[in-house]
């Protein structure tokens, strides 16, 4: 089975600051309990358009982890994820807006 990527791309809401988001966000996420089949990478741009900002890796090892955290395309299953990843998401987007794409490899 191929492996999923998600891949997030975060904008600061106003006037949250870059320390704000690093202490209250990326401090939750590094902290939660591992869930088998899935992993959370920070990341931050060091060259490039995004040079300096910050995106979110998701990684899940088969379309089936995936869809048992995320859904499908016409539903959400959410309710699968642990409450304290329930929480972080919460928590992210409360500091944070994010566009993002689903990635399988080929």
């Amino acid at each position: 089975m191929a492996k999923v990527f998600a891949i997030h791309t975060v904008e600061f809401k106003p006037g949250v600051t870059e320390e704000e988001y690093l202490d209250e966000v990326i401090a939750s996420w590094k902290s939660l309990s591992a869930i088998e089949g899935a992993e959370y990478i920070p990341l931050k741009g060091f060259r490039g358009e995004r040079k300096g900002k910050y995106a979110a890796l998701f990684v899940r090892d088969t379309m089936e982890v995936y869809e048992k955290y995320m859904g499908t395309e016409s539903s959400s299953a959410t309710a699968e994820l642990p409450k304290e990843w329930q929480d972080a998401i919460g928590k992210f987007f409360a500091f944070a807006t994010s566009d993002s794409t689903d990635y399988s490899v080929i």
